[in-house]
């Protein structure tokens, strides 16, 4: 993970394409502040460079580098702040995805029913509404047929009419490095691209058996198979966090082993060149 302010990339789109060539990297810009104003009172740079980070934000996406923004908050306001994410906004909508950002944009009154003790951990502390809590079996325990139950029992809760729509949230693997905030509906199932591009289409469709028996075995299959979808992306998500924190650990520790080595055999040689010069020095005095 690198960390920056994004003054280097923003002037100058190269390095963003630099930093492409490693494909382990994640980079967090850091924003000081939400306007020109309040960042010059907390760096004391120019103003004029307020606009770098953003910059950054715009080429490292486009030369297809995984980064996120960290925006630091001191004294600004509320207006201030909005204004700081329709900006994020308008880079990449996605950047500021997240399970708040999407809450706060629905407004009302949200169920929320909860897979993965973290999940439940995270939600219960700030207030979510679960109406039910998903413990056992656990994330990672939770094969086919276990998410096709969770499938039908949403279904069985949208189609009883308690809620008129239901979505799915959870974090799509894109990358070693990258596991993006995501919501999906899931129900009302919409057209798409069933509707097609208005062209009539050429004689009857022949269906055997009939349409309404296709569609009765086929949609719930379909719905059972995005929940279990979103259910395996979310722990390749969590096992590719895992993995890279481990990585990053590993490797620091065998750096400072490496680095630990090298005092020691420093150490030793001192000592044995210390011992060796003793030794001639005490048969020098002998002759």
């Amino acid at each position: 993970v690198l960390e920056t302010t994004g003054m280097t990339i923003g002037n100058d789109p190269e390095f963003a394409h630099q930093l492409a060539r490693f494909t382990n990297l994640h980079v967090r810009v850091s924003i000081k502040g939400t306007n020109p104003s309040e960042y010059s009172q907390l760096t004391g740079a120019n103003e004029a460079s307020y606009e770098l980070p953003y910059r950054a934000l715009g080429h490292l996406i486009d030369a297809g580098v995984s980064c996120n923004a960290c925006l630091s908050l001191s004294f600004s306001t509320q207006s201030g702040l909005n204004d700081a994410k329709r900006r994020l906004a308008k880079i990449r909508p996605g950047l500021l995805k997240s399970l708040e950002t999407w809450r706060a944009e629905r407004g009302g009154e949200i169920d929320y029913f909860v897979i993965g003790r973290k999940a439940f951990q995270y939600m219960d502390r700030r207030d979510f509404n679960i109406v039910r809590y998903l413990a056992e079996p656990g994330l990672e325990a939770m094969d086919y047929a276990q998410s096709a139950m969770v499938g039908r029992m949403l279904t069985s809760e949208f189609t009883g009419g308690d809620y008129r729509e239901v979505c799915v949230l959870y974090s799509a693997f894109e990358s070693m490095v990258k596991y993006v905030p995501t919501v999906v509906p899931f129900l009302p199932i919409g057209g798409g691209d069933a509707a097609g591009d208005g062209t009539a289409a050429v004689g009857d469709p022949l269906l055997e058996p009939d349409a309404e028996t296709i569609f009765e075995h086929l949609v719930p299959r379909y719905l059972e198979t995005r929940v279990y979808n979103a259910l395996l992306e979310a722990l390749t998500s969590e096992y590719a966090s895992r993995r890279f924190a481990m990585k990053n650990a590993t490797e620091a520790a065998n750096d400072m082993q490496d680095a630990l080595r090298g005092v020691y055999n420093r150490k030793r040689q001192e000592s044995i060149t210390k011992d060796l010069l003793d030794i001639v020095g005490g048969s020098e005095a002998l002759r």
